[in-house]
């Protein structure tokens, strides 16, 4: 689940007398000059336990409002390919009035200006179909965002307390994945595309400390 900022490949963990961190599998192994951030397993698990706890307890003020705007954008789109398919049939049409007037102006029945502010009025109406194609279709696309912001909601809704020990299996239904940005900080990137960050103590400082 971890991953460097720099090089973008996925952490290893290193265990030592002392402790147990992660740290770049490709930069511990030679094959890249990334930034060598280690990380504490210990710290890293509790940072991911406390974005779930923040997680559920705004879920009424977060989750809640965003699953909803997005249930308000699903219905829009509700007949998404005959929409799509009503567009299609525009741009066709209006392609062929393109290539008729080519031809017209190829033979000398339409003047060039005429030409000219013909072809540009087809164009903008073809560029503006493409538009209102590409948002239908963004917009569509919310459905696997919206089904993963429900899942979490629902989990987060059935825990009745916050979570105290590391649950694997939670953990990584609510998680996808997060980038190590340095030795202090997690980016934390949540199924359905959320992001959000959490800093780590320094690990020195506290090994520093407990002499």
């Amino acid at each position: 689940m971890l991953r460097c900022a720099e090089c973008g490949h996925s952490y290893r963990r290193i265990v030592t007398k002392n402790d147990v961190l992660w740290g770049c599998a490709y930069r511990n192994s030679g094959k890249t000059d990334c930034t060598f951030y280690t990380i504490r397993e210990e710290d890293v698990c509790q940072a991911f336990i406390n974005t779930l706890n923040k997680l559920r307890s705004s879920r009424e003020q977060i989750l809640i409002p965003l699953i909803e705007r997005l249930e308000a954008m699903q219905s829009k789109v509700n007949g998404t390919a005959l929409k799509i398919g009503a567009i299609d049939k525009e741009i066709a049409v209006i392609s062929r009035q393109s290539l008729v007037i080519t031809e017209l102006l190829n033979q000398g029945i339409l003047e060039p200006s005429d030409f000219t502010a013909q072809s540009n009025e087809l164009t903008q109406k073809i560029f503006d179909l493409r538009m209102k194609r590409r948002q239908i279709l963004t917009i569509n696309q919310t459905d696997d965002m919206l089904n993963a912001f429900r899942e979490i909601s629902d989990m987060l809704e059935d825990m009745e307390t916050e979570m105290t020990d590391y649950d694997e299996d939670i953990i990584r239904a609510v998680i996808e994945n997060a980038v190590v940005i340095s030795d202090t900080e997690l980016r934390i990137h949540l199924h359905g595309g959320l992001t959000v960050t959490e800093y780590l103590p320094k690990y020195y400082s506290r090994r520093c400390r407990r002499q």
